[in-house]
Formats: C-alpha cells, sequence, structure tokens
C-alpha cells in the first residue's frame, strides 16, 4: 500500500537533515578558509608584515616575467642557487595582476581544495572528517598560516599539499598521488623529505592493514615502499646537488650558497649518525 503525505514528509525531513549534516563539516571548513584569508589580507593591508620574506618571494614569483630572471629578488639575487623554490612561479598569475595578495589569495586556494578532499574522501568516516578539519583548521594551523612578521614562505604549502598527497594515498589514486608530490618537491629541495615521510607513514599502514594478509601482497607492498623512498632520496640528493652547482656561477651575492649546502648535508649526516647536538651555532645565514 502506497504511503500517504504524512507517511512520506517524515522520511523527506530525515533525508534532508541527513544531506544537511554531510554537508556542514565542508561549508564550516570552507567558510572558516575564507575567513582566515581574509584575515591575512587585512593583515598585510594594516602593514603587519614587515620582514623581507613576503616582498623577496613576490619579486620570485615574477621576476620570470619583468626580468626574464627565474627566481630573482633584490635581497638575495639569483635565488635559484640557495633554495630549489620552483613551486613560487606557479603564483604570478596571481601576483601579476594583485601583487602580495596573489600570495594570500595562492595559500587561501590550496587550503581551500584540501579542506574539499576531506570532506570528499571516500577512505574517510564522518568522525575522520571532522577530526582531520580539526587538526587543519586549529588555532596551531592559523598560527602557522599567518606567519607572524613575515607573512609567507613557500613551505606554507606543504600542510594542505601533504593533506592533498595523504588522502590521495589511502583513497588509492596514485597518479593524483604523484601529481600532489610532484609539487611538493617543487615548492623547496627538502619537499622530497616530506614526501618520504608520508609515503612512509602510508606504507607502514598499508603493511598493518595487510599484516593477515597474504605474503605475496605484502611483498609487492614493501617493494613499493622501498622503491618510493629511494626515488625520494635520489630526488633529494639530485636537488642539493643542483644548488652545489649552481653557486659558483651566482655571482658574488651567493658566495655563501655552496657551504652552507654543503654544511647542511654534513648537519643531516650527523643526525642520521646520532651525533648531532640540539642546537648548534651556524655563521652562515640566509633566508
Amino acid at each position: 500500500m502506497p504511503e500517504g503525505p504524512a507517511e512520506a514528509a517524515p522520511a523527506l525531513v530525515s533525508g534532508r537533515s541527513s544531506r544537511l549534516s554531510a554537508l556542514a563539516p565542508g561549508i564550516m571548513a570552507v567558510l572558516a578558509v575564507l575567513y582566515a584569508g581574509l584575515c591575512k589580507a587585512l593583515l598585510f593591508h594594516n602593514l603587519e608584515y614587515v620582514g623581507s620574506d613576503l616582498f623577496s618571494f613576490l619579486e620570485m614569483t615574477r621576476s620570470w616575467y619583468y626580468d626574464g630572471r627565474l627566481l630573482h629578488d633584490n635581497v638575495y639575487g639569483d635565488h635559484n642557487a640557495i633554495h630549489n623554490f620552483y613551486l613560487l612561479p606557479a603564483f604570478s598569475p596571481l601576483t601579476i595582476p594583485f601583487g602580495a595578495y596573489g600570495l594570500i589569495l595562492g595559500l587561501a586556494f590550496l587550503e581551500l581544495i584540501a579542506v574539499l578532499r576531506v570532506v570528499s574522501s571516500g577512505a574517510l568516516d564522518l568522525c575522520g572528517r571532522l577530526a582531520t578539519l580539526a587538526g587543519f583548521l586549529s588555532p596551531i594551523a592559523y598560527f602557522a598560516f599567518d606567519h607572524p612578521r613575515w607573512g609567507f614562505h613557500p613551505e606554507l604549502c606543504y600542510p594542505p599539499l601533504a593533506l592533498l598527497l595523504a588522502l590521495d594515498l589511502v583513497d588509492g589514486r596514485p597518479k593524483r598521488a604523484g601529481l600532489v608530490g610532484l609539487l611538493v618537491v617543487l615548492v623547496k629541495e627538502d619537499g622530497a623529505v616530506l614526501c618520504a615521510s608520508v609515503l612512509l607513514a602510508y606504507f607502514t599502514w598499508r603493511l598493518w592493514v595487510l599484516r593477515n594478509g597474504s605474503r605475496q601482497e605484502r611483498r609487492r607492498v614493501a617493494t613499493a615502499a622501498v622503491a618510493s623512498l629511494l626515488a625520494m632520496t635520489l630526488v633529494f640528493a639530485l636537488g642539493m646537488a643542483a644548488l652545489v652547482a649552481r653557486a659558483p656561477s651566482s655571482g658574488s651575492t651567493q658566495i655563501t650558497a655552496a657551504p652552507r649546502v654543503l654544511d647542511s648535508l654534513r648537519i643531516l649526516g650527523q643526525t642520521v649518525g646520532g651525533k648531532a647536538t640540539p642546537t648548534r651555532a651556524c655563521g652562515c645565514r640566509g633566508a
């Protein structure tokens, strides 16, 4: 016997309530990101960011357009002899017309993509989505997004990109994960270390899930893990080698670049070997 209007009404209300419950986290997350971006723009407008980083990075995003030189600024000269900030030119469609506000728009855009990806992830249930959003939009996350006094650094792209990489991995989307991993590597030379960390966490989780599975499947995952981590090690080594190679031809402003890169590698070796100290004084200064 077909349901009458009285019986169908509760089901309709229940369906709408369920859809609203599913959409609410995404709506609140988007509003939170937009509010954070607006606050950051107002802070810049009110001259709260007085460090040189924001203005140096602004020049680096569009130096290819105005000067025909990649990653050039008036403080450090050819910055590609100091750091591999090759994601910066991707901000140029925003920084050429909008100036420093384009950097804020770019960061907010990445954050929006990340939160929308969280609420659409098939690997997360409602509790998982809420927990992820709570961490990603927490007060300490906003403190990092704000980057007081300095205002901007390419490393601020790491949190949303790392989240996107992790979600694509757990959702079983290797091609998209590879694309996001490439973006992470282009942020800075240590992006390969972040990629390796996310990959290590992912493959550890996969092996734990498959602990009672077939030996062949576990071996396949372990092989993929080793290959991925070796690839990230190679990418990191090539990036550092490129910095060392570029330094001698970059002019007098870069005379400390090669020593600082070699010093960083020495510190890394000491850390791996367990000989590093918690704090140290470094005579080389830079961005």
